[in-house]
């Protein structure tokens, strides 16, 4: 991988979901506690969230997320789901942010020496009993 010699000025705000929130369902499901709803953030950068869609196999499948009150730019924007595992087993948990201009987060980070700009899926392996 080659790394830049120089950092450069950030000029826009990337948009992103946030999955910090599935370590608590994580530690529920470990528990024996059947997690049935998942309450997160997305950011929207310079231009907002339009929508938010979350998987629970790794990305093979999504359904939309029920998104709360949009603030416009540079917002957080709530959103919802549920999720009950139909069996014991592992889950690859993964929320995708669209913005207002329909972009969508990549499923690969573009690095940079400050760590800026990265909008990647996030993705939490969750394992149940």
């Amino acid at each position: 991988m080659e790394v830049p010699n120089r950092t450069h000025a950030v000029i826009r705000l990337q948009w992103l979901s946030v999955l910090w929130m599935a370590v608590e369902f994580a530690v529920a499901v470990v528990l024996g506690i059947k997690a049935s709803s998942l309450a997160l953030v997305a950011f929207g950068g310079d231009s907002g969230v339009r929508s938010v869609a979350f998987s629970s196999d790794g990305g093979t499948t999504w359904q939309n997320a029920t998104v709360g009150k949009d603030y416009g730019r540079y917002s957080f924007r709530r959103w919802r789901t549920s999720f009950v595992p139909p069996q014991p087993g592992s889950y690859e948990l993964m929320a995708k942010a669209t913005n207002s201009n329909k972009l969508s987060q990549p499923t690969t980070s573009t690095w940079n020496p400050g760590g800026y700009m990265r909008n990647v899926i996030e993705q939490v392996t969750v394992h149940t009993a």
